[in-house]
């Protein structure tokens, strides 16, 4: 028989090394299911921990997989407020927004950018986004 957990938001950080150590799988919680046919826009969101723009790409690609084309009458958002990542600095950080969005729109899908403000002044340069 096979270790595991199951892991959601409710964990907060997770260090997989040790979780590794005595488990032989995680199963991640996707999100939620609700009934949206009240009228309510609905859009979606990502947040962040990649310290590289190809894990960012592979992220995305997987997160268009998960929607399957479902319609969406809001953006999809990369969340990009997680202290793990500022030290990737403002250009790459930056660039992984702009990459975000490239793959998102050519998904047929808007694509938003959802931090605080903190984030868009010292770790995001939003004029390089359209």
């Amino acid at each position: 028989m096979l270790k595991g957990i199951d892991v959601s938001g409710s964990q907060g950080n997770i260090d997989w090394a040790t979780v590794k150590k005595d488990n032989d799988f995680a199963i991640i919680k996707l999100g939620n299911i609700y009934d949206t046919d009240t009228g309510l826009k609905v859009g979606v969101y990502i947040y962040n921990y990649c310290n590289s723009t190809k894990t960012l790409k592979k992220g995305t690609k997987w997160a268009l997989d998960v929607l399957n084309k479902r319609k969406l009458n809001l953006p999809i958002y990369l969340d990009m407020e997680d202290k793990s990542i500022k030290i990737e600095g403002k250009t790459a950080l930056t660039e992984q927004c702009i990459e975000f969005a490239k793959i998102v729109k050519e998904a047929g899908y808007k694509a938003g950018i959802y931090a605080n403000l903190d984030w868009f002044k010292n770790y995001i340069d939003a004029n390089k986004f359209d």
